[in-house]
């Protein structure tokens, strides 16, 4: 996971274009806007440019001069980077995902290093909108949020439970998803023609 998101903030120093991986044949490219994440990051990184120097300075007034005090400013001074620097790999990781894949028989999930995994078609039970009001999801360990920052707004629910790969090499288990995608009516609809489908062909 660290070595993805160090990875991606390299090809942003490097201004490597962004490019998203091609939508397999069969395939339907579900988007996940970044925008919303993007200025948050924005604002992070300019509140870390202000609170740099002036943690610096402080630690100087409070501290003698000596080895301890280059230690701690070296401290401070590397995590304020290092998590700059994680803030562009993972924005960088957002826009080059594919976000929600729909396919004949499964759901592809890639939110960059969130969160990714296949959900079969036939595990869903149901295909929810969600309204704005209603978008903030229960607390519930048999469901996950997928979102890039926005609300979800999309639910799904399933018959029997699917495993997702999380960030740091962990795995959920769920049975509900909350997603956000760029076109929740449309995404909706595509699950429920596919149930009409599997429903007139059996």
């Amino acid at each position: 996971m660290e070595a993805r998101v160090l990875g991606a903030a390299l090809r942003s120093f490097t201004r490597r274009p962004i490019r998203q991986s091609d939508v397999p044949p069969g395939w339907r490219r579900f988007g996940a806007s970044s925008a919303s994440y993007a200025n948050v990051v924005v604002m992070l990184l300019v509140l870390l440019l202000i609170e740099a120097p002036a943690v610096h300075m402080l630690v100087g007034a409070l501290m003698e001069d000596g080895a301890l005090r280059a230690v701690v400013r070296g401290l401070l001074l590397g995590s304020s980077v290092y998590l700059a620097v994680w803030l562009i790999g993972d924005l960088r990781l957002l826009r080059e995902s594919s976000g929600v894949l729909l396919g004949e028989n499964g759901l592809s999930v890639q939110l960059g290093g969130r969160c990714h995994g296949l959900v079969p078609l036939e595990s869903v039970v149901s295909a929810q909108q969600l309204a704005e009001q209603s978008a903030a999801p229960g607390a519930d360990a048999d469901s996950i949020r997928i979102t890039p920052l926005q609300p979800p707004n999309c639910r799904l629910t399933l018959r029997s439970p699917v495993t997702l790969q999380l960030p740091f090499g962990l795995a959920a288990q769920v049975t509900r998803l909350d997603l956000f995608v760029d076109e929740p009516s449309a995404f909706s609809c595509a699950i429920r023609m596919h149930h009409s489908r599997a429903l007139t062909t059996h």
